[in-house]
């Protein structure tokens, strides 16, 4: 979306900002205050998903609130420490980034705000949003889609019954719509007219015949419109399989179907993990997920793929013979046919935040061959608090972008960077985001039609219902210079 129309989008709801035309935050070499720990058919429609559904036009009316920016602390504050204190909206800790935290760490009220309201839009989790080439989003929501147009207004919303869950969504060359998700039991994927919200295809994704899961965790484009999918199905009592499958472009056949399948662990048992799908510009695959290694253990995961699902390489990183609750959640296609892959390990007992966890993570890039060329602990990219990231991406000019969180004691905040794909060095970590709420999650990243560059992040009162009853809001960045 062109910066006019994202203003208006931003000003859906609007974020209490001091407005200022630096854009340099200061940078202090004072020591922070320490404040917290660390071809085949694919079957016949389901008849039943498409009546179980229902599109409704939106004619909102209502009326979002914004609550005051700054942090309820005691102490104070030092601008340029990294931290989000009494009387500030945001902390700068590089000024490399150009952004929207000022010197006097205020944000510039003309580039972030507002825009989704909890009380309107309910995000599926992890939050996903397309850009459409017209101003408008594609949202992918709780139990369905929808479409926000560039005032921030709902335009129509699809729902599903409950029990059905979202986990992707992409938008076609054609501009239709396609989404995959779970139900009880399986899985499916749809397609919708994104001018109406009308479901004009839809398809079951069976189980397989050891059990009764069939876990969608996938969905992607080839470059010539065949449509990609990921999800995990048993094919006995002792294995379940990442499947990888290509669909037709109307998604009427499928054409191949991968089984990715690891050796079997010293239990007997192999059930891999599949959470993410991306697909390169020149049309390979990549498979993103974990290795099981026995009840206890698991590995991070990434498995290349050609663009006809020959396997051509299945790497592991940032392993370790541990016990600990590993994946790799989500990466990055980059220009030499290589790959960057962000993973994590959970051990037993970690600090938690409300429901986050904390977690270690690397940041690995792969060649084209499968070796890791560099890897990088993001929990060095601050001097205070925890950083752990949620999404990382290449944009345009080659930099990789990331959105996250730093988590301290009992609070965290959102943060966006930017990363040198040759080295993995850190160029900028940018703002500290912060609202009333204790917790602040940056979440996803999409990238506008003009090459803004937007983030999605979630709010968190950390209260009993584990809801992000503070809504999730979106920013609009400025680029790295």
């Amino acid at each position: 979306m062109d910066m006019d129309r994202a203003l208006r989008l931003l000003a859906a709801t609007a974020f209490v900002a001091t407005a200022t035309t630096a854009t340099t935050a200061c940078i202090t070499d004072a020591t922070p205050p320490v404040t917290g720990g660390s071809g085949s058919s694919s079957g016949d429609p389901d008849p039943s998903a498409s009546s179980a559904e229902t599109t409704s036009a939106v004619d909102d009316g209502g009326t979002s609130t914004s609550a005051d920016p700054t942090e309820d602390t005691t102490g104070t504050a030092m601008c340029g420490n990294g931290r989000v204190e009494t009387g500030e909206e945001c902390d700068e800790q590089s000024p490399a980034c150009n952004d929207d935290c000022s010197f006097v760490c205020g944000v510039d009220s003309t580039h972030v705000a507002d825009v989704l309201d909890a009380s309107r839009i309910l995000f599926s989790t992890p939050p996903r949003a397309i850009e459409d080439g017209t101003g408008d989003l594609m949202i992918a929501v709780s139990r369905g889609a929808s479409r926000i147009d560039d005032a921030g207004d709902n335009v129509w919303i699809r729902t599903s019954w409950p029990g059905t869950w979202t986990t992707g969504l992409v938008l076609a060359g054609d501009g239709t719509l396609w989404r995959i998700g779970e139900t009880t039991p399986g899985s499916f994927l749809r397609r919708y007219d994104t001018t109406t919200g009308d479901q004009i295809f839809s398809t079951p994704l069976p189980p397989g015949p050891g059990g009764p899961d069939s876990l969608a965790r996938g969905l992607a484009l080839a470059p010539d419109g065949g449509v990609l999918t990921q999800r995990m199905v048993f094919t006995d009592a002792m294995t379940r399989v990442v499947r990888v499958e290509r669909f037709s472009p109307d998604g009427s056949m499928v054409e191949w179907t991968t089984d990715l399948v690891g050796p079997p662990s010293a239990n007997g048992f192999s059930i891999d993990a599949g959470h993410g799908l991306v697909v390169s510009p020149e049309g390979e695959i990549f498979s993103l997920g974990r290795d099981y290694l026995d009840f206890d253990t698991d590995e991070p995961l990434v498995v290349k793929l050609d663009a006809d699902g020959n396997q051509l390489w299945r790497e592991v990183f940032y392993g370790g013979d541990i016990d600990t609750n590993s994946s790799a959640p989500a990466g990055t296609a980059i220009d030499d046919g290589g790959f960057v892959a962000l993973g994590f390990r959970q051990l037993p007992g970690a600090h938690t935040v409300g429901i986050i966890p904390e977690i270690n993570q690397s940041i690995a890039r792969f060649d084209d061959g499968g070796g890791i060329t560099w890897e990088v602990d993001p929990a060095t990219f601050s001097k205070e608090g925890h950083v752990q990231l949620n999404t990382i991406d290449q944009l345009p000019d080659g930099v990789l972008a990331f959105a996250g969180t730093i988590l301290y004691e009992d609070t965290g905040d959102a943060v966006f960077g930017y990363i040198d794909v040759a080295d993995g060095s850190l160029l900028c970590m940018s703002n500290v985001f912060h609202r009333s709420a204790p917790l602040n999650l940056g979440e996803s990243l999409f990238v506008g039609a003009d090459g803004t560059l937007m983030m999605i992040m979630g709010v968190d009162d950390l209260q009993p219902d584990n809801n992000l009853t503070e809504g999730r809001w979106i920013a609009a960045l400025r680029p790295l210079q």
